[in-house]
């Protein structure tokens, strides 16, 4: 995301533009344990049972907060 920034606003009105980027954690839902359990480092094995998880809750969002023109 940051590359893409840097080299599509390269060259235009924008190319001062800052980008911000707020990383959200990811969390899973462990099928075996029938819990939700958080990772930092996006490692979907659940830290209670070591089962892998193939259920992302929360953390592939992309979410434009805020945006000013000037």
């Amino acid at each position: 995301m940051r590359f893409a920034h840097t080299v599509v606003m390269a060259g235009t009105i924008a190319s001062g533009a800052e980008l911000r980027i707020e990383v959200v954690i990811a969390s899973f839902f462990c099928e075996s344990c029938q819990q939700g359990f958080d990772s930092e480092q996006g490692d979907c094995l659940c830290f209670r049972c070591d089962s892998f998880s193939r259920r992302l809750l929360q953390g592939r969002e992309l979410e434009l907060s805020s945006l000013e023109l000037s």
